[in-house]
């Protein structure tokens, strides 16, 4: 009559579900951008194409971007940005899942493979200061933060917040 009572997993804390959505959503849409430059290249870099152009006809710093652009060739652009895309898409997609499956381990690979990431990133903001590369530090390392914050808690039994 009664189906018998399975025990409910214990509901995720509300700041690794906004993790989790984030990772989720980036995942796709980076392997998004990954099949595309897969499946048609030759848009790809006809668009390269018409960004350089286009740039090298404003002004003398997006002239120079443009030029830049065009010496390092439109097909190596592409071929590199389709093999960042298709690591990232691939690498960010477990980093959710092992989030999703709850495991303590999956944790701790996502901090690891962030907390690898913030040196370079911070390296890159002394070449090229953006605003854009900022947030994703911050991001990054409050995530880091997040998630030690839950391991460590879970480690000394205390058990997470309900969301």
């Amino acid at each position: 009559m009664f189906a018998p009572s399975t025990p409910e997993a214990p509901a995720k804390p509300v700041g690794l579900r906004l993790i989790i959505a984030y990772k989720v959503v980036k995942s796709a849409l980076v392997l998004g951008v990954a099949v595309l430059l897969t499946l048609a290249p030759e848009t790809a870099g006809a668009f390269t194409e018409h960004l350089i152009h286009a740039l090298t006809e404003r002004g003398a710093l997006l002239h120079r971007i443009g030029e830049w652009l065009r010496s390092h060739g439109a097909a190596t652009l592409v071929t590199d940005a389709r093999t960042v895309a298709w690591v990232d898409g691939v690498s960010t997609a477990i980093e959710g899942a092992l989030l999703i499956s709850g495991s303590a381990w999956g944790e701790w690979v996502v901090v690891g493979s962030l907390a690898l990431l913030i040196p370079a990133e911070l390296v890159s903001l002394e070449h090229r200061f953006s605003v854009a590369k900022v947030v994703v530090i911050v991001v990054n390392v409050a995530i880091v933060a997040y998630l030690v914050h839950l391991r460590l808690r879970a480690r000394r039994g205390v058990p997470r917040a309900s969301p």
